[in-house]
């Protein structure tokens, strides 16, 4: 089931930016929420509540019969 079919009054916008311009913006009350990589000593864990995803290695998959490079 689609995420707008089980919750239609969530709004998803993608912001792009830095790491210190997200992290301002979600201080900031301009996001709500923020996905990062990043080290544990870039934020301040007082201030944001922290939810780690996954752990290891992140892979970007191309298709081989495209020249990408």
């Amino acid at each position: 089931m689609g995420m707008k079919r089980r919750r239609p009054e969530l709004e998803v916008d993608l912001a792009m930016g830095s790491n210190r311009d997200l992290l301002n913006m979600l201080e900031d009350n301009t996001l709500d929420a923020i996905l990062i990589v990043t080290s544990d000593n870039e934020f301040s864990k007082s201030k944001f509540d922290i939810v780690p995803l996954f752990e290891g290695d992140i892979f970007l998959a191309l298709c081989s019969s495209k020249k990408w490079m």
